[in-house]
């Protein structure tokens, strides 16, 4: 089952939650999943994916999964990949979308994604392009057009 929710960012003003009608459309297609699995934009920054997986941007909407796993480099790559095998949920996570990328490809995680309910935001969803450009701005101090090694022929 492949499915796709591209996000390219968060209410800012609801506290960076999910907009009101992605939350609802969310409450009402994906509250079934037992498992969320995030693949972190900052996969060496341990604790901060630690947080990633107590938010509570899913409970806020009425979705309870029972477990919320992070892929970082703090499990191998087996690991990683068992996860992505077992698990039909996942969401890549806005952020740095190099580090990301990188990541993904060190682990060997893109093919293993390409069947699945797949929840993207911001670097998330330029990584699931085929092309991509990365714009200048504060997070970025340089434009550039990169060959993602995307999981579908988007052009972002």
């Amino acid at each position: 089952m492949s499915e796709y929710y591209i996000l390219s960012g968060m209410d800012e003003k609801n506290d960076y939650n999910f907009y009101k009608e992605i939350g609802n459309l969310f409450r009402k297609e994906l509250s079934d999943f037992k498992t969320i699995v995030y693949i972190s934009a900052y996969p060496k920054d341990t604790k901060k994916n630690i947080e990633l997986a107590k938010s509570e941007r899913f409970s806020r909407i009425g979705i309870n999964f029972k477990n919320s796993i992070v892929l970082d480099y703090s499990i191998t790559k087996k690991e990683a990949q068992e996860i992505i095998k077992k698990n039909d949920l996942v969401f890549l996570y806005g952020g740095d979308p190099y580090q990301q990328m990188k990541f993904m490809q060190e682990y060997e995680l893109i093919n293993l994604l390409r069947d699945k309910v797949l929840i993207t935001l911001s670097a998330g969803s330029i990584n699931i392009c085929k092309d991509a450009i990365c714009t200048k701005d504060k997070d970025f101090s340089f434009t550039s057009k990169y060959k993602r090694y995307g999981i579908y022929q988007f052009y972002c």
